[in-house]
């Protein structure tokens, strides 16, 4: 089982316990500048999977990629390619061959790629502790209520540049049930990020629809390397 896990702004509306109040409002604001403030970027990512929050070793690793040019978001996530722009969004299933072009106005895309949504985690959590990882690395824990489909997120960031090292999702109960075992489990999931950088040599036409589309006049087809892929186009 692989879960996909939306990559989103960072953001932070709501007030915390105290102690971490005013440390979590200014790191949370340094982490998201690193990527609002960018216009171009570029970074590996590895999304662990674990089986169980007991278990050591993920049952299996997906490697991706995040990248941005001006307003075009890439998100790569094994066999699956997702461009998001504030006009349109592409998602490419490689595996199915599939391609699906949608129109902004049909699909809310996030305005990044990197990382979670805290003004939504904020209404469910329950606390918040900040902890050194090591010298370099620290990170915020939030203790989710009972409501929310999280028991725990936690996230790690260099405290020198304020590049996030890495996210982690900790569900609880998820029902993994077949037809003939009931069966809940409590999976981890880890995204690791790894070579970032701010100055890329990325152009729009690298991630953009030309990738896999032509258009003509206010239509689109596949470029002749993708004809063996479905098309399914929207009207934009």
């Amino acid at each position: 089982m692989i879960l996909k896990v939306q990559i989103l702004m960072l953001l932070f509306t709501s007030s915390f316990v105290k102690l971490y109040s005013q440390n979590l409002k200014s790191d949370l604001a340094k982490v998201n500048a690193v990527y609002a403030n960018s216009k171009k970027y570029a970074m590996d990512c590895d999304y662990l999977y674990f089986e169980d929050q007991s278990k050591k070793t993920p049952y299996t690793t997906v490697k991706g990629q995040i990248k941005k040019c001006n307003d075009i978001n890439y998100v790569k996530q094994g066999d699956t390619e997702t461009i998001n722009t504030s006009d349109y969004s592409v998602r490419v299933n490689n595996d199915s061959k599939t391609i699906t072009l949608l129109p902004k106005k049909n699909y809310k895309t996030p305005s990044s790629p990197i990382a979670v949504n805290i003004d939504s985690l904020a209404k469910f959590y329950k606390k918040v502790d900040f902890k050194k990882i090591s010298n370099d690395i620290n990170s915020y824990s939030f203790d989710m209520s009972e409501t929310s489909e999280y028991q725990k997120f936690e996230l790690q960031f260099d405290k020198n540049n304020y590049q996030i090292k890495r996210l982690i999702f900790y569900f609880t109960n998820l029902d993994i049930s077949d037809d003939e075992i009931e069966k809940k489990t409590n999976p981890k999931i880890e995204i690791v990020y790894s070579k970032f950088s701010n100055t890329p040599n990325l152009q729009e036409k690298d991630i953009n629809y030309e990738r896999f589309l032509i258009k003509k006049g206010k239509t689109y087809e596949l470029k002749p390397e993708f004809l063996k892929y479905k098309l399914y186009s929207y009207t934009l």
